[in-house]
């Protein structure tokens, strides 16, 4: 399946038939990041929905939506996860996974986005969390270090599958 776009246009309200079909629901992450998968339950409301070039026939999860990313912790330079960018999200994370980039709450500060990032989980045990920036500028955008007495406050949202720009390719395919 291929899930990339070079027309990223957000459309308010496209024909039923499409959504999930060729199209997918863009809410606002920092909606998202509050309310968690209640958000997908229609919590929120969509903020439009965006199409996606894939291979026909193939259905959509209903769990994946799109939004914008915000903040500049997953962004390398290189890897289209810059502030603002088009994103798309699985919001049924199963598991933390190293090196997996997730939309993340709990009770520790984002330098930027405060109780919400995005970042890749590059360490998880001896009871802490590393919340890893992958953007060489460390002094603005730091990795975020979760203790072991607030580990259990750090809730996964939703991965992070992949830029919606054609000249990208996801980071993991897990």
């Amino acid at each position: 399946m291929r899930l990339l776009t070079d027309d990223a246009r957000i459309e308010k309200n496209p024909p039923e038939m499409v959504r999930f079909a060729t199209h997918l629901p863009v809410f606002d992450l920092q909606v998202v990041s509050r309310w968690g998968a209640m958000a997908y339950e229609h919590v929120v409301d969509e903020v439009g929905w965006v199409g996606l070039r894939i291979t026909p026939g193939t259905p959509l999860p209903r769990w994946w939506f799109v939004s914008r990313i915000e903040g500049h912790g997953l962004d390398d330079g290189v890897n289209g996860f810059r502030d603002g960018a088009l994103a798309l999200f699985d919001a049924s994370p199963r598991e933390a996974l190293p090196g997996i980039p997730f939309l993340i709450r709990g009770s520790f500060t984002d330098p930027e986005l405060g109780a919400y990032t995005v970042r890749l989980i590059s360490r998880i045990g001896e009871g802490r969390i590393v919340l890893t920036s992958l953007n060489p500028d460390r002094s603005q955008f730091p990795d975020i270090l979760v203790d072991a007495s607030h580990a259990d406050s750090v809730h996964l949202v939703a991965r992070v599958v992949q830029p919606l720009l054609s000249q990208y390719r996801p980071l993991d395919s897990r």
